[in-house]
């Protein structure tokens, strides 16, 4: 939530930049943002990460369409 009035504002590409992402070591979504010099946060476990997301520690947790809903049920229990 503290994230959305920024991310509103995005625009472009460049405008990411202002944002840090959470990333699992190996991921292929890591291998594009390294290559585009994005911040990575680097997580150990899967669950880990979104540990991580609630405490700040990144801003943004790129998830894929079909990982929404089992992602969804799974943590809000």
């Amino acid at each position: 939530p503290n994230i959305l009035p920024a991310l509103n504002k995005v625009s472009s590409l460049k405008d990411f930049y202002q944002f840090s992402f959470g990333q699992g070591v190996g991921w292929s979504t890591s291998r594009f943002l390294e290559d585009k010099h994005f911040r990575i946060v680097y997580g150990s476990r899967y669950e880990g990460l979104f540990v991580m997301l609630t405490a700040n520690r990144f801003d943004l947790l790129m998830r894929s369409p079909y990982e929404l809903t089992g992602e969804h049920v799974n943590l809000s229990q």
